[in-house]
């Protein structure tokens, strides 16, 4: 992202934010959704492990189950990424996600929802056998269930 561009999202955050009913679609979600503010980074990750891809977001909500945010750039719906907070440009905690849904804004950034994921790793720490964990449960598949889409929001 350009110097300019972090102001630019925190203008496109505050528009959007004024235009969210905190009610519609809350009765469908699990858990209770928190606008925050916070810079991010998401590396792109699948199968064979991380690439070198790192793309800067804003964080918009965040709740037990789910990420919201605005980014620049079009992420693919169904993409995996490793999603890392940052605090005063050092990372914080790191999880990863799915990207349920992205729309572009007027003001030429992307609205993106994700899920987040139990990591591979984890489950086989947990005791998980490595040869169980089958198509399906990989990162990229996406998940059973419903989700609402922006305009549902």
């Amino acid at each position: 992202m350009s110097q300019t561009q972090p102001q630019s999202l925190l203008d496109e955050a505050a528009r959007l934010e004024s235009l969210r009913d905190d009610q519609c679609g809350q009765h469908r979600r699990r858990d209770r959704r928190f606008v925050v503010r916070g810079d991010a980074d998401l590396i792109d990750i699948n199968r064979a492990g991380v690439s070198d891809a790192v793309v800067s977001v804003m964080l918009r909500d965040i709740s037990r189950s789910g990420v919201g945010f605005i980014t620049d750039q079009a992420l693919e719906v169904g993409s995996a990424w490793r999603l890392r907070i940052l605090q005063q440009r050092h990372g914080v905690s790191e999880t990863d996600v799915i990207v349920r849904f992205t729309r572009p804004t007027d003001g030429g950034v992307y609205i993106v929802g994700c899920q987040v994921c139990v990591q591979e790793g984890l489950m086989v720490l947990l005791g998980v056998e490595p040869n169980e964990i089958g198509q399906g449960d990989g990162l990229a598949e996406a998940a059973e269930g419903s989700f609402l889409t922006p305009d549902e929001l």
